[in-house]
């Protein structure tokens, strides 16, 4: 199979797992920087990994899912961790409370997550350089959108995450970290308190 085959392969896989939808936001969305990457993913992942015989659509999926759970790539799950630790975290702050004192209280409890120790304290600084970009992190919430509805299955609090990164990106822009998110909550609550 030459890589033109390999690219057409692909690009009906992909489309086919993500969703046209998805897809074709994501080829409008090209640029220098990703294109070149793009193309590769199309070729090698789509094109020639998914196009593999030995596993139904259904098994590869499943087998993906828990090869990421297994080596630890928590990036869909880190999407709901992230938005309960801004939320936390303002909320602490809402109440007068030490951030960081709260942020050493939650280390200690069932509830710790390397998020913590990742984004707390960047959250409490206010420091927005980037470890993650949060446009990719929206990008993530919307890909697991799109694909529970297409399974008819509502998220609630991935939709309600995904409303407070758009608001994030608003604020901060979109190069920015994604512990930028508290700013969205931050704001929500000072609008908050000019209704009350």
């Amino acid at each position: 199979m030459d890589d033109n085959q390999r690219r057409d392969d692909g690009m009906t896989q992909r489309r086919k797992v993500l969703g046209n939808e998805w897809v074709d936001k994501s080829i409008k969305n090209r640029n220098a920087f990703n294109t070149d990457f793009q193309d590769l993913i199309t070729r090698y992942a789509w094109g020639d990994i998914w196009t593999r015989p030995h596993f139904d659509h259904r098994t590869r999926r499943v087998l993906v899912i828990g090869t990421m759970v297994a080596l630890g790539q928590w990036d869909e799950f880190r999407l709901h961790v992230r938005a309960a630790l801004a939320e936390g975290l303002a909320f602490a702050e809402s109440l007068g409370l030490d951030g960081a004192s709260f942020l050493a209280t939650a280390r200690q409890s069932a509830a710790y997550s390397r998020v913590m120790d990742s984004k707390g304290p960047k959250m409490l600084a206010r420091d927005f350089s980037p470890q993650s970009h949060i446009a990719q992190t929206l990008k993530d919430a919307e890909l697991i959108l799109l694909e529970a509805g297409r399974h008819g299955l509502p998220l609630p609090l991935t939709s309600v995450q995904a409303e407070l990164l758009r608001k994030a990106i608003a604020l901060e822009g979109p190069d920015c970290d994604s512990a930028a998110v508290i700013e969205a909550v931050r704001a929500g609550q000072h609008r908050g308190e000019d209704h009350s």
